[in-house]
């Protein structure tokens, strides 16, 4: 719908019916959760909600990755908890 952004939490149970109506599996749960960590950094820090890459991890869970300016290092969010890890170049 035009107005799909309006939605909000809504947006979950029109996905479900479009998924029960073709008879194809529901959107998985990490997608929700990926989609409202994007939401949230991105209502904090609007000029820095591009530098995380998301990894799924399951169907349930995700991890998340800074990428800043200094390439040997990086930001690990797994679970809601924050890990510095250095990267071997």
């Amino acid at each position: 719908p035009r107005h799909l952004t309006r939605l909000d939490d809504r947006q979950w149970e029109y996905y479900d019916e479009l998924a029960a109506t073709a008879n194809v599996p529901p959107i998985p749960p990490v997608i929700r959760k990926m989609l409202a960590d994007v939401h949230e950094k991105r209502k904090h820090n609007f000029s820095t909600f591009k530098n995380y890459q998301y990894r799924i991890l399951d169907k349930d869970n995700f991890s998340v990755c800074y990428r800043g300016i200094c390439q040997d290092r990086k930001l690990q969010i797994e679970n809601g908890f924050e890990i510095e890890k250095k990267q071997n170049i």
